[in-house]
């Protein structure tokens, strides 16, 4: 006989694995939008995405989503939840946010745990700056992963907060 709690437990674990299936696909399909346009137009940058640094962003400071939610928002306005690149980067972002506001990042570690990878490229996340004590990966259940005064926290992927979109796939 299976418990309610085993069930559960399945049922979270199936839709993990149909998250990242849905979110492997939209990235493959965004991936092939994507060179069709740049080949058109290699410098169409999304309404509403503001350059900071050397990049384009998209920080949302009103309505808060869980992380899927968050990605297939910043797919529907034109990019992808953020993975930052390096230091400077991420102080020229880190400028523009509430110091006391969390924003998911497009860095998870989903499909294989304490592997840190970008939503947006599929490649290993480039650049990491963990708050201290993290990654916690609590149970294998802190996926995905936010930033908070200029620091990384990996945290459950349901959790509702603000959100960075970046408008190229690159990182």
């Amino acid at each position: 006989m299976i418990t309610k709690k085993d069930f559960e437990t399945r049922l979270k674990d199936l839709q993990t694995h149909l998250d990242v299936q849905f979110l492997k696909i939209q990235a493959l399909l965004n991936k092939t939008l994507h060179k069709d346009l740049s080949k058109k137009n290699p410098k169409i940058i999304p309404p509403k995405f503001v350059q900071i640094g050397s990049r384009f962003f998209y920080i949302e400071t009103y309505s808060i989503k869980t992380w899927t939610e968050a990605a297939a928002t910043c797919r529907e306005m034109g990019g992808y939840l953020a993975a930052i690149q390096n230091e400077s980067e991420l102080n020229a972002i880190k400028a523009q946010l509430n110091p006391n506001s969390y924003y998911w990042l497009g860095i998870h570690d989903r499909e294989k745990s304490g592997i840190f990878q970008s939503l947006a490229s599929g490649l290993p996340a480039k650049f990491l700056k963990w708050h201290q004590g993290y990654p916690k990966n609590y149970e294998q259940k802190l996926n995905c992963v936010w930033i908070s005064n200029g620091e990384m926290h990996d945290f459950f992927c349901n959790y509702k907060t603000y959100f960075i979109c970046q408008a190229d796939n690159k990182i």
